[in-house]
């Protein structure tokens, strides 16, 4: 690949496109609303999915138990 940076990441970006789309396809296909507490759950599944992709890329990647918080009239436990 010959030519300038921004070529070469114009470049990259294009041949990797499906690459790119699929992943942010599988990430908005899960409903992470984090001020409902009816979706926490799916908050949870977000972030476990992101540790995932790090991961996968050589990324360390871990939880840390935060507290709990209230939402919704609920305390919940905050552990991402």
């Amino acid at each position: 690949m010959t030519g300038s940076l921004p070529q070469k990441v114009t470049e990259y970006l294009a041949a990797n496109e499906k690459q790119f789309v699929d992943r942010l396809s599988r990430a908005v296909a899960i409903p992470s609303v984090s001020g409902d507490a009816a979706y926490r759950k799916h908050v949870i599944e977000m972030a476990e999915w992101i540790k995932s992709e790090f991961t996968s890329l050589g990324v360390a990647a871990s939880f840390e138990e935060l507290g709990t918080e209230v939402l919704d009239g609920q305390e919940i436990k905050v552990c991402l």
